[in-house]
Order: structure tokens, then C-alpha cells, then sequence
């Protein structure tokens, strides 16, 4: 397995800011972990904030990066095919977000329909073959990021509906936590293939 040292190091300062920032922004917006309304909602920013489009930058070349240790390591094409259309569907909805009017999103709200179903659809491709990675080297990293971003999906769903039907709000998880959380392992991975590279010298 060759290692591209610079690309390697990229990857770990795009993953390290990543983290920084979402950190940083959790306690300058006063978010939750466990959502309290009786302590009042958190800080909101524009939806063109730094706060907010710089993390959807990193989010995006951290699964570049994902892309890229795949190749590496010579994983089956259609887990790297699965990663790559994941991604473009990534960068659209953060186009479409950012570049084009309100007004005209809410006329063609249907646009966002069609993204969510096809996100929810590769989210599920991803779970499955990150399970079914061969290489034992980088297996574990991605097996935990398929069981995180199961988690993030699964819980703050399943904590909403048990506050509205039984007022239990101990699982009222922040999903934007936990969202974040899901790109622990891949840190740990980069550093891990960083680490390596030097030992290639």
C-alpha cells in the first residue's frame, strides 16, 4: 500500500479542524447534548454563517479523504462507487443550499425530496458495505462509522417520538452531536495512515 504523505497529513488537518470547529460552535451557540427547552433555545446563525458552511466544507473532504484511503487499500469498486455518489449528493444539497434563493427553494421544495430519499438510500449502501470492507487495516475505523451514522440517524429520531408520545426527554439527543460524533473513527484512522507514511520513509 503506497501512502501519499501530503494527502495523508491533509486529511488529518481537515479532520482536526472539523472537530475543533463543531466543539467550538457547540459552546459558543449554547447547544445540548440532551435538548432542555426550559433552558431556552440555543444561538442561531445565518444559514450562510462561517459556523455553518466551513464544518460543510470539511464534512465533505473528510469523505473525499474516505475515498481515497478506500483506494488505497484496493477495496471492492463498488464500496469506493457507493462513497463517491454519497459525496456528490453532499455536494449538491450544499450547492443548492448556499447558491440559490429562498424563495426559489421553497417553490421547488421537491428538490429536497428527491435528495433526502437518495441520502437516506446511500446512507444505507454505505452501513452495508462499510460492514462488508475487506481490509483489515482500515476495517474497524469504517465499521465504527457505519455504527455511528446508524446512531445518528436512529436515536434523535427515536428520541423525538418518545417525547411526544410519553414526555421522556433523557433521549432527546442533539443530532447535530451526534452527527459529529460519527467522524471520531475517522480521525483516528487518518492518523493511523499518517503514522504509517512516516514509517515508509
Amino acid at each position: 500500500m503506497y501512502i501519499n504523505r501530503p494527502i495523508a497529513l491533509s486529511a488529518v488537518i481537515c479532520n482536526v479542524l472539523y472537530t475543533i470547529i463543531c466543539i467550538t460552535r457547540f459552546f459558543y451557540l449554547h447547544n445540548q447534548i440532551i435538548i432542555d427547552f426550559s433552558k431556552g433555545a440555543p444561538v442561531e446563525v445565518a444559514p450562510n454563517s462561517l459556523w455553518l458552511v466551513f464544518p460543510q466544507i470539511l464534512y465533505l473532504c473528510i469523505f473525499t479523504a474516505l475515498i481515497w484511503v478506500l483506494k488505497i487499500c484496493y477495496e471492492k469498486l463498488w464500496i469506493i462507487v457507493g462513497t463517491t455518489a454519497f459525496l456528490i449528493i453532499k455536494v449538491i444539497t450544499v450547492v443548492i443550499l448556499h447558491s440559490i434563493n429562498n424563495h426559489i427553494l421553497i417553490t421547488y421544495d421537491f428538490i429536497f425530496d428527491i435528495l433526502s430519499i437518495a441520502n437516506l438510500f446511500l446512507l444505507i449502501y454505505l452501513v452495508v458495505s462499510y460492514f462488508l470492507i475487506q481490509n483489515k487495516y482500515i476495517r474497524p475505523y469504517f465499521r465504527w462509522l457505519a455504527i455511528l451514522l446508524v446512531l445518528s440517524l436512529l436515536l434523535p429520531r427515536l428520541g423525538e417520538i418518545l417525547y411526544d408520545d410519553l414526555s421522556i426527554h433523557w433521549l432527546l439527543i442533539n443530532p447535530d452531536v451526534m452527527s459529529e460524533l460519527c467522524f471520531i473513527p475517522t480521525l483516528i484512522l487518518f492518523i493511523k495512515i499518517y503514522r504509517r507514511s512516516l514509517q515508509m520513509i
